[in-house]
């Protein structure tokens, strides 16, 4: 009992020095715009969201025990006001000029400018007389380590033939968003969705991920850990076994057709096609740098329009992005959803909702985790989610106008450009 009080007392002080040395942060919102004729593939994107991983900054005992330094996290929203979508980064204040620089490098045409806080143009009390709310958190469907359906898999390859008679290939790309980005141009008047991911860089020694995923792939090609190192010591028996025969009777020790056939039939190649593709994402995955995220989603609308089958469309772009039985995908946390299971008869149902409700907007508006302010649920690790680059990059990247033709994006029309230098000034 003392070593277990010990050890929630420490998460306890952890979870508050940290909380009040983040809050003290300023945090700003960039919006970014890109040209409606951008031929950028999400690639970039997956390159950007690489780069913004180098804010990962491992604190020292004292800066973390005393201070309560910690890593912080980047805010991918996209928000849906009354048809117009707009793509959001929310950083600290002191990150903005390597943010900038990591979207410039990939989107040299895109305009990056600092606004308010569009989440501040609503009242801040909802649910309220006037205005409803309606959200959810979503997890990963399975084992975190199991990769989503990202946007390589949505790239067909093909051949057109061109007036001159010549043959070319190219890219057919169906983006990932473009249902998503459908459904929230058309909202109408007093109608908006917001879509956030709260991505923290995580390393493998912090997170230990990776470590996990090796373990994960030795499973699945039926090669547990234990069963791989006796393998692996049975196999330096008798080669020194077959080295000595050699010695004493002057000829190589012939093996039984029965050990020849086990050699042949490796644990691998009795894989079925749906597990050897399941293996080599998971392998994929963790090739690449890792985020501890929270994807949520909320739908605000006045009382007079307020219209619940709006989120059908959310529901849908989760669903596409799911590798089936075999993969991973996400689902609905049940305690991060507006929706309260009845008990007692229905006693307090009303009430409990609403708390829920407030929370949902209030979490959202503050940029929380879901389980603030503890750092862990009390189920566990059930809450947090690791996806990649590439994961986050299908999530939110900005859409081209032939892939992704919903007509509510908010594309720049015109790019400022700087003032030449030799300009005279007076």
């Amino acid at each position: 009992m003392p070593f277990w009080l010990r050890a929630k007392a420490e998460e306890r002080y952890l979870d508050f020095i940290t909380n009040r040395w983040d809050g003290k942060t300023k945090r700003i919102l960039l919006e970014i715009k890109i040209p409606e004729v951008s031929l950028k593939s999400i690639k970039a994107m997956d390159q950007v969201i690489s780069s913004l991983h180098g804010i990962h900054d491992s604190p020292t005992p004292k800066e973390k025990w005393v201070e309560g330094v910690c890593q912080q996290s980047i805010a991918f929203e996209i928000a849906g006001i009354e048809g117009v979508v707009h793509f959001f980064v929310r950083v600290p204040e002191p990150w903005k000029g390597f943010v900038e620089a990591a979207f410039y490098a990939q989107y040299p045409d895109a305009e990056i400018s600092q606004v308010d806080d569009y989440t501040k143009n609503v009242p801040q009390n909802i649910p309220n007389k006037e205005w409803k709310i309606w959200g959810v958190e979503f997890i990963a469907a399975r084992n975190e380590l199991y990769p989503i359906k990202t946007y390589p898999k949505f790239e067909v390859g093909r051949e057109i033939k061109e007036t001159g008679g010549k043959s070319m290939k190219e890219e057919e790309r169906v983006d990932p968003l473009a249902s998503l980005l459908e459904s929230m141009s058309s909202l109408g008047p007093g109608e908006q969705m917001w879509i956030q991911y709260l991505a923290k860089p995580v390393m493998d020694k912090n997170y230990d991920w990776v470590t996990k995923s090796k373990k994960l792939v030795d499973k699945l090609s039926q090669r547990p850990e234990k069963e791989k190192v006796a393998s692996e010591v049975m196999n330096t028996f008798d080669e020194a076994r077959a080295a000595l025969y050699h010695v004493i009777v002057g000829k190589k020790e012939e093996k039984s057709a029965k050990e020849e056939k086990k050699e042949i039939f490796s644990p691998e190649m009795k894989l079925t096609p749906g597990e050897r593709e399941l293996l080599t994402c998971v392998e994929e995955k963790m090739g690449k740098f890792g985020f501890v995220t929270t994807f949520r989603a909320v739908y605000i609308a006045k009382k007079g329009v307020f219209f619940k089958p709006r989120v059908k469309g959310l529901f849908g772009f989760s669903k596409s992005l799911s590798l089936g039985e075999y993969g991973g995908g996400f689902k609905p946390w049940s305690p991060g959803t507006t929706k309260v299971k009845s008990i007692w008869i229905g006693i307090l149902d009303k009430r409990r909702l609403y708390i829920r409700e407030r929370r949902k907007f209030r979490y959202f508006t503050k940029r929380y985790p879901g389980v603030f302010p503890r750092s862990k649920a009390e189920d566990g690790q059930s809450v947090k989610m690791i996806l990649n680059t590439e994961e986050l990059a299908t999530l939110f990247h900005f859409p081209g106008k032939i892939a992704a033709p919903a007509t509510g994006v908010a594309w720049l029309e015109q790019k400022k450009g700087e003032a030449p230098p030799e300009l005279p000034v007076e």
